[in-house]
């Protein structure tokens, strides 16, 4: 059932305050979690690492497909 989809994302989000302790504690552990993920950092076909105008390594976002 892809009913889901059509469920807006302001339903599945919350402000902090609105958060009870257990939850708050859980959504740190969350962040924490994320946190470690490695970044998905862009390279050229030798793997030199590609700049933004700032002369930081350029990334993305990885995305998981969660629609198939």
């Amino acid at each position: 059932n892809k009913g889901h989809f059509l469920i807006e994302p302001k339903e599945f989000t919350y402000k902090r305050t609105d958060l009870s302790p257990d939850e708050v504690a859980d959504y740190e552990k969350l962040v924490s979690f994320v946190g470690t993920f490695l970044a998905n950092l862009f390279e050229d076909s030798e793997e030199n690492p590609l700049l933004d105008g700032n002369g930081r390594q350029r990334t993305s976002a990885k995305l998981i497909d969660t629609k198939s």
